[in-house]
């Protein structure tokens, strides 16, 4: 095996940046909708910016997991 990382720091704050440019995308097209009155529509993509913000936010939420429930002779 070769010590190459399949998901790198970079890569992963690169992901995280385009699922927060995907949510505030999102955020402007429910502010959008509801503006017009397309409340149906605003749901949907209000559903979307929420699923998006999650997935945002695992990456920072395991490293304090992980953090949090190693032993303190690995801190």
């Amino acid at each position: 095996m070769n010590n190459r990382q399949f998901l790198t720091r970079r890569s992963i704050h690169l992901c995280r940046l385009i699922l927060l440019t995907l949510a505030i995308y999102s955020g402007c097209e429910v502010l959008i909708e509801l503006w017009h009155n397309e409340h149906s529509a605003a749901r949907s993509n209000l559903a979307a910016m929420i699923m998006l913000l999650f997935f945002w936010s695992l990456e920072p939420l395991t490293n304090s997991l992980q953090k949090s429930s190693s032993s303190p002779e690995q801190r």
